[in-house]
């Protein structure tokens, strides 16, 4: 029996190698994107992640790269969806009607193709509510019940971007369900994993459980940039203050450094929570993401000051060090908003162009004061006497820190 994950991203592609490792069958990698699907059968993995090149070769024997369109569902045994969600603020308003019809499409792929019978896991960060609205969308468009006809469940990725393989081998996995049959069915897909496997009926406690991660993270930054901003009028240093805090202090040791919090995760996943109401509308989570999103246009500010006339170098464009990810990454965000009224910004990127997820067009439309090279002496040559706005090099500016 085969196993199809579909979409080759940062969560996708792990789970090919993973899978590869601990699945009895084939492993089939699908994606839309044709060129990545041809890049990745030449064998060329462009993607900074420890171990993927050495797992997806040690078993290449067992792994296929297709284009959705070309996969032959009826000899499909198992589905594996792992493409992104559009999460954003605008969840605020109420979740947009389609929201979902990327998943929808690929169902309907699957189930118009042949398959029938095996697991249908989904592992996107998605809305709460969402395993429940793929199962009635599937009944009612083609008959199928889970549980009877084949097995739905909801098993969140929790995975940390460069570190995928390994997390995603050695994590719990959280298997959320409508009833036990599709539970039991699809926790046997992970059960070979040297991880933990618990099941979870019904699949808003999963769903519920990958929100709570990055959220809690994001509120936990949220207020130290809070306590930053607070020290900042009373002309303190916070890093000191936190670092006061948590001296010999085991129940402040989580509180992080103040900073921007971004990056796909953590930019997007808390306004899945938007749709509930609690003692404060939106929830707290939520309002933590929008302190932290506004922040980026007090750093701009900030950063236009300290640099007066001079011009700006920006080494690294990633939302943390080391990782080839642009998306949703706070120095993409401040770059909009210092680029309007800056003399000149150098930047620099070692991972620039590698990939979908570091193509130039996260900088296109910057306007004429923004050039880009992936080449350190370049950028180096072209700023000149310019004042450093450093990711993975650490920069502390007034409380805040960029790294």
């Amino acid at each position: 029996m085969s196993l199809v994950v579909v979409g080759l991203g940062r969560v996708g592609l792990p789970m090919v190698a993973v899978f590869a490792k601990y699945f009895d069958g084939e492993v089939l990698g699908v994606d839309v994107d044709v060129e990545w699907v041809e890049t990745l059968r030449s064998g060329r993995v462009k993607m900074v992640e420890e171990g993927l090149f050495e797992y997806l070769s040690a078993y290449r024997d067992k792994v296929r790269f297709e284009t959705l369109s070309e996969v032959d569902f009826s000899r499909v045994g198992h589905v594996v969806v792992a493409i992104g969600v559009d999460i954003n603020s605008g969840f605020c308003g109420g979740a947009p009607p389609d929201y979902l019809t990327p998943l929808y499409k690929v169902v309907e792929a699957a189930v118009e193709g042949g398959w029938r019978g095996g697991a249908l896991v989904l592992r996107p960060t998605v809305p709460i509510g969402t395993t429940r609205a793929v199962a009635k969308y599937i009944e009612e468009r083609w008959g199928l019940r889970p549980g009877v006809d084949y097995y739905l469940a909801y098993v969140p990725e929790r995975l940390v971007e460069g570190r995928g393989v390994f997390e995603e081998e050695t994590l719990p996995k959280v298997v959320g369900c409508l009833e036990e049959r599709s539970c039991e069915e699809a926790a046997k897909l992970f059960k070979k994993f040297p991880s933990k496997v618990v099941t979870a009926i019904p699949p808003e406690k999963a769903e519920l459980v990958k929100l709570i991660d990055n959220s809690w993270r994001n509120y936990r930054i949220a207020f130290a940039n809070e306590v930053a901003l607070i020290a900042e009028q009373l002309g303190l240093d916070s890093h000191e203050v936190i670092d006061l805090a948590k001296l010999d202090y085991t129940r402040n040791a989580d509180l992080p450094k103040p900073g921007p919090a971004s990056g796909y995760c953590l930019g997007k996943d808390p306004y899945a929570l938007c749709g509930f109401k609690t003692l404060h509308n939106p929830p707290l989570a939520v309002i933590a993401r929008m302190f932290n999103d506004d922040l980026y246009s007090y750093l701009a500010r900030t950063i236009l000051k300290l640099a007066g006339d001079a011009p700006i170098l920006v080494l690294g464009l990633s939302y943390k060090a080391d990782v080839d990810d642009y998306r949703m990454s706070h120095a993409i965000e401040i770059l909009k908003r210092v680029a309007p009224q800056a003399s000149r910004i150098v930047v620099h990127d070692p991972y620039l162009g590698l990939n979908r997820y570091t193509d130039a067009k996260f900088l296109r439309g910057l306007g004429p004061a923004v050039f880009y090279t992936a080449d350190l002496e370049e950028a180096l040559n072209a700023a000149g006497g310019a004042c450093g706005l450093c990711k993975g090099w650490s920069l502390k500016m007034g409380n805040f820190t960029l790294e």
